[in-house]
This record gives C-alpha cells, sequence and structure tokens, in this order.
C-alpha cells in the first residue's frame, strides 16, 4: 500500500482527506513513514490553513522540496496536533498520541481480495477497531471496493469485448458505489473510520 498513485490508494487519501475537512482542525499530524504517502495527503490538504505535522526530518525536506510546503516535525513530548490521519500505518507501524480526533485507513482481510488472493492481506478491520476502541470512540465508518462495487465491476468486466454500451454502461454502475457508507464496510477491501477520543 506504500504507492499513494494507485488507483485504489487515490480514492482512499481523498476520502483521509474529506474526513479532515469535516473536522476541521488546526495541526493534523501525516501519520506516516512513507515519504511518496506523506507528500500525497500533503498535497491534499495544503490549500488549507493547516499546520501539518510529520513523522521526521526526511519526510520534511521531501514535502517542502517537492511540493514546497512548509511542515513540522513531530515531537513526542509536544503537543498532540488536533487530528492525526494514519494511511494504512495503525496499528502495526505508529500509534495516536492522544490527538482528539484520527482518521485511519486499513485493509481489510473478509475481502475479494482475499478470495482472489489468498493470504496477501493479514488482518481484518475488526483489529484495527479493537486496538482503536480502547482510547477512542468510533464515530463514523465507510469503505471502498465493497461486495456491491466488485459484482458491478464484474458485471462490466464480463461483457466488456461482448457489449462495449453495456460494458460502460455498467462500470459507471460500479464507479458511482466506489465508496460505500453503508453496513457492507464490514466486508469491503479498505475501510476508513474516524474516532474521537473517549472521554
Amino acid at each position: 500500500m506504500e504507492n499513494p498513485y494507485s488507483t485504489e490508494n487515490k480514492y482512499t487519501l481523498d476520502l483521509l482527506s474529506h474526513y479532515v475537512y469535516i473536522i476541521h482542525p488546526n495541526r493534523v499530524r501525516i501519520a506516516t513513514d512513507s515519504v511518496e504517502m506523506a507528500k500525497s495527503i500533503a498535497r491534499r490538504l495544503f490549500c488549507e490553513s493547516y499546520e501539518l505535522l510529520v513523522e521526521n526530518s526526511q519526510i520534511q525536506e521531501a514535502i517542502f522540496e517537492g511540493l514546497g510546503i512548509r511542515t513540522l516535525v513531530r515531537r513526542s513530548n509536544s503537543t498532540p496536533a488536533d487530528a492525526a490521519v494514519f494511511p494504512f500505518s495503525f496499528p502495526d507501524r505508529l500509534q495516536p498520541e492522544k490527538e482528539p480526533a484520527i482518521i485511519v485507513a486499513c485493509l481489510n482481510a473478509f475481502s475479494y481480495k482475499n478470495l482472489i488472493y489468498p493470504g496477501i492481506v493479514k488482518n481484518t478491520v475488526y483489529t484495527t477497531l479493537s486496538k482503536l476502541t480502547a482510547d477512542y470512540t468510533v464515530s463514523s465508518i465507510s469503505s471502498l471496493y465493497s461486495p456491491q462495487f466488485i459484482f458491478w465491476w464484474t458485471l462490466a468486466k464480463l461483457v466488456e469485448n461482448l457489449n462495449s454500451a453495456c460494458y460502460f454502461r455498467l462500470e459507471d454502475l460500479a464507479m458511482q458505489r466506489i465508496i460505500h457508507f453503508g453496513p457492507l464496510w464490514r466486508f469491503s477491501y479498505i475501510v476508513v473510520f474516524t474516532g474521537q477520543i473517549a472521554s
């Protein structure tokens, strides 16, 4: 999941950024040790007047050199950001630092991906949620690549060489369902949720 320019990650990062806008924080921690992932998120957030915090000076320099965006390096003993964005980095690589709000993207083993490539996704969304809910209350859950999307996408691919008009119509129906806000998040490939620190 290190490539932020892949189709699945572009939609995921857009959804993460959407939730940042909803929360409307002043200071945002980009909680990733991937330079390219951090740059991609910073690019989406720079148009707002957020103060961006990153994990290390290498990321800070890459964002400034590549995008001209000034960021701060997060210090463990400093005041936490208002919100933290975890793009596929919680809980195995990075942890919250008592930020009041967090936005997390994770992979889910209960999805089509493990049917096609058994074992490629190790953890379920419930593993991530159980670690998060020790300190946070989940406030919203959405997902990408739900069974509904996969159904219409598969139909489109089946008719692609037979009927181009039908293919484009079915592909359009699939793309309208790429982000899901209903209960099918449990079986979706990528799950995004927001949490507020438990009081």
